[in-house]
């Protein structure tokens, strides 16, 4: 399915302005030459989420200690959302987490949110609010995903986009592009930056995946360098030159690439941003064509509609996952009897790209996940089928008998990978 659209123009180059041409037009809003990055000017700013399964939980002292499954990835000093854990409630927001080793955090949790027992089982949501911290294959919602080749890289927005290291002389962010969002294979690339401090240098490139179509490893860098070696399935199509910043904005461009792999992909390089450092990034293009054109900032409000193919809920975005909101709860009313393995209703949702997954919760505090609540009272198990791109089925799965009853509650869909 093509991103692109059509409407009626004037073809102002014939001498009959009568004739009526189709003129391609992207959803995100702008007129052929189509950028084909999402969220170039990072003018959209989402959350990154992470759920980690818990071994133990327990406080002391006004601070928790948190042991998790598998390591948790996080830095001391990373300040997060903590939304949910097991079956206690709360909405712990601004916390600083010190890290004790790989599978240990603690956090300062003083009020009343906090309950004082210690829990041995259950799963937290942990999500990082303003300022987001990503590292390599990390996904986020709006497909920028940062690369580091050690330590930290810090990602916050200002004018465009600000990038500070700490630890580590390479870094990078890169966006790869839906095979269905190509039509051609010659394309042209650019961005704008500046040093706000420091004299950090700046490469662009248009990469190749040969693996897989749509399914990426972003790894992407083998070996770091000013020219870095990349990893197997990627390869270059074309790069610039490296750039050293100064404190006005400077265009980097390279035009008439030639890319055929089965994934294509923009990806921007920095060296010696510095632990003081700060580069800032803006209006980054990726067009099909043999050279560049002006920047056009997209309408937002469509571009937030591609953004959210990657992570849609029933209730308002603002509401974190787990936290139940009234506002958004669906009732699916039956009049018939429904017992196990039935269709009790379908859901239709904004376009997602590729199958996704989705996470029931309850409608009642606290929440239970994979449950709706059943007009009686009860918790019925559910699970979806017939997952499309456009809709998912919901499906009574325990059993029970819905009949006149109507069955509630939200839900949550995500994508893990693009």
């Amino acid at each position: 399915m093509s991103n692109t659209r059509y409407i009626k123009g004037v073809d102002v180059s014939s001498t009959d302005v009568e004739d009526e041409v189709l003129i391609p037009f992207n959803s995100l809003g702008g007129a052929t030459p189509r950028n084909q990055l999402l969220n170039s000017n990072f003018d959209i700013w989402q959350r990154c989420s992470s759920r980690i399964s818990i071994t133990n939980r327990s406080r002391t002292d006004d601070v928790a200690t948190v042991v998790t499954e598998f390591e948790h990835g996080y830095d001391t000093g990373d300040r997060v959302q903590i939304s949910h854990m097991s079956d206690t409630e709360y909405n712990q927001t601004d916390v600083l987490v010190t890290v004790v080793d790989e599978t240990t955090f603690t956090y300062e949790c003083a009020g009343v949110d906090e309950s004082t027992t210690a829990e041995s089982t259950g799963h937290t949501t942990l999500l990082t609010r303003l300022s987001l911290t990503v590292e390599d294959q990390a996904f986020i919602a709006d497909r920028w995903v940062g690369l580091v080749s050690s330590g930290q890289l810090i990602v916050s927005y200002d004018d465009g986009v600000n990038i500070e290291q700490t630890n580590t002389a390479y870094s990078g962010l890169v966006q790869v592009i839906p095979s269905r969002y190509r039509t051609g294979s010659t394309f042209s690339i650019s961005l704008k930056a500046k040093a706000s401090t420091g004299t950090p240098k700046v490469r662009i490139a248009l990469l190749e995946w040969d693996g897989t179509t749509d399914n990426i490893d972003f790894t992407v860098v083998d070996t770091w360098s000013s020219d870095p070696t990349l990893e197997t399935d990627w390869s270059y199509a074309g790069k610039s030159d490296q750039v050293t910043m100064t404190s006005s904005y400077q265009t980097i461009s390279k035009e008439n690439i030639t890319a055929t792999g089965n994934n294509i992909a923009f990806v921007v390089f920095t060296e010696n941003v510095g632990d003081t450092g700060k580069l800032q990034i803006k209006e980054c293009q990726l067009i099909e064509g043999d050279s560049i054109a002006d920047y056009v900032s997209p309408i937002v409000e469509l571009e937030i509609n591609e953004c959210r193919k990657f992570y849609q809920k029933s209730y308002e975005y603002s509401t974190p996952a787990g936290v139940i909101s009234e506002k958004g709860k669906l009732e699916l009313a039956t009049s018939f009897g429904v017992s196990n393995g039935n269709i009790v209703g379908t859901v239709f949702i904004d376009r997602m790209y590729r199958q996704h997954s989705v996470t029931f919760y309850s409608s009642q505090e606290p929440p239970e996940e994979n449950h709706w609540v059943v007009s009686t009272g009860v918790n019925v198990d559910i699970t979806a089928s017939n997952e499309g791109e456009g809709s998912f089925a919901i499906v009574n799965d325990s059993g029970f008998s819905i009949s006149t009853s109507s069955l509630g509650g939200h839900y949550v869909c995500e994508i893990d990978s693009i």
